[in-house]
């Protein structure tokens, strides 16, 4: 029995020795960086091991090094420096995150808590330079030199990426001739897969309609119609020209939109004409905007969404363009027939040292108390276009979802829950 069970031993060794061995490579694995950085703050002798693990990590997975909901930053450099970083979640503050050196290494570094589904762009400022990460390689969608990090649950959209048997929809260039914005104004025009005169669309009008295709909206809308995540849509993207004063709450602009643009698509489109099938959707200043057009011209927009929209003071509304006026707080207070606006927005979500966060939360519940129908989706982000064009698909899905589709959940932040 004995020489039985020490032989069952035996053949067990290899498989106790792989399992230590594994064992051993897991706790290495799940060495806190963090902690040993600490230590290594108060402990000397513990700072070349701090060392050593931290250039395995750099060499691994490059900078930032996320553990849980901490990111730690960091930055190399032979000379003593004075490096901060700036970035969406301090409003871009070149004063406030100073990075420590590690004792008296190269290594400077700073650690940050974020939600882990957050995004956030950031850049380093050393001495007078403002400088991307270089240490990381990912960069954002529409500005190069700015640096990105997403935590672990950061999820990017998929209709982002155009599946290889989508259909594509038409997209069309063309030009209308204003009186009202006294200019030609550049259109693109884009119709679904499939588009005939048989039926009545719903239309979009995008602001800022260039920026839009750049970053993927067409994309978007042939994957969203293709999968049957919404109905079959026309869209209209407008390119401005003097945006600051056109999207500042401008009437004239109010007018080319309702009295010129409207009646021009819906002559040569197969459009719907009601007010419940019409969309104004704009981003930071085109938010402001498309929320102004929808309460001074409810009978012809039933349908908004703001993405990080610039609520801002008439204060800081006049720097913006010298020739606006108007509070969209107390045009919002106006009564109006009800509208459904969906409203997007970043838990960093900062311009001209005005929090746009509180501003947006501020608005939706105004809105609500006037009776409007308001869906919000607040999200670990800045105001920029990796979140605008990342979420738009939310916000479409929301407003146009198909008939078929009766199982999609309403969205909601991913902190406070559903906000309808």
């Amino acid at each position: 029995m004995k020489r039985s069970s020490l032989r069952g031993l035996l053949a067990l060794l290899p498989l106790i020795l792989l399992f230590l061995s594994v064992y051993t490579l897991y706790k290495r694995e799940k060495v806190s960086l963090i902690e040993l950085i600490e230590e290594a703050e108060e402990n000397s002798n513990v700072v070349q091991k701090a060392i050593r693990a931290l250039e395995e990590r750099l060499n691994r997975t490059g900078s930032p090094i996320v553990e849980g909901n901490k990111a730690i930053f960091f930055y190399i450099s032979d000379a003593p420096v004075d490096v901060w970083i700036a970035g969406d979640w301090n409003g871009w503050s070149p004063s406030t995150d100073k990075l420590r050196r590690l004792a008296q290494t190269k290594f400077y570094y700073i650690i940050k808590e974020f939600p882990e589904d957050a995004r956030v762009e950031y850049k380093f400022v050393v001495g007078e330079k403002w400088i991307p990460d270089p240490l990381n390689e990912n960069r954002a969608l529409d500005r190069p030199d700015h640096s990105v990090l997403m935590m672990p649950e950061y999820k990017a959209s998929p209709y982002l990426s155009r599946g290889s048997r989508t259909p594509s929809g038409n997209l069309i260039n063309l030009t209308i001739e204003s009186k009202w914005l006294r200019r030609n104004v550049s259109l693109h025009i884009y119709t679904p897969p499939n588009y005939g005169d048989a039926k009545e669309y719903p239309t979009i009008y995008f602001q800022d309609g260039s920026e839009y295709i750049k970053y993927g909206a067409v994309t978007i809308l042939d994957n969203m119609i293709a999968e049957g995540r919404i109905k079959p849509v026309i869209a209209v993207f407008i390119d401005p020209a003097y945006r600051n004063c056109e999207y500042a709450m401008d009437e004239d602009y109010v007018r080319f939109l309702s009295e010129e643009l409207v009646p021009f698509i819906d002559s040569r489109y197969a459009t719907s004409k009601l007010r419940e099938d019409r969309c104004l959707v704009g981003d930071s200043l085109g938010g402001l905007i498309s929320l102004y057009a929808a309460l001074i011209r409810p009978e012809m927009f039933g349908l908004v969404v703001l993405q990080s929209a610039a609520l801002i003071p008439p204060r800081v509304l006049i720097t913006v363009c010298p020739k606006a006026s108007g509070d969209i707080f107390q045009v919002a207070r106006g009564p109006a027939p009800r509208i459904r606006v969906v409203m997007q927005w970043g838990k960093y979500d900062q311009i001209h040292w005005i929090n746009l966060s509180e501003e947006n939360l501020r608005m939706a519940i105004i809105l609500r108390e006037m009776g409007h129908e308001v869906t919000t989706l607040i999200v670990p982000e800045g105001h920029n276009w990796g979140n605008w064009i990342n979420h738009l698909p939310d916000a479409l899905e929301e407003l146009f979802r198909s008939s078929s589709d009766t199982q999609i959940n309403k969205i909601s932040s991913p902190s406070t829950g559903s906000t309808d």
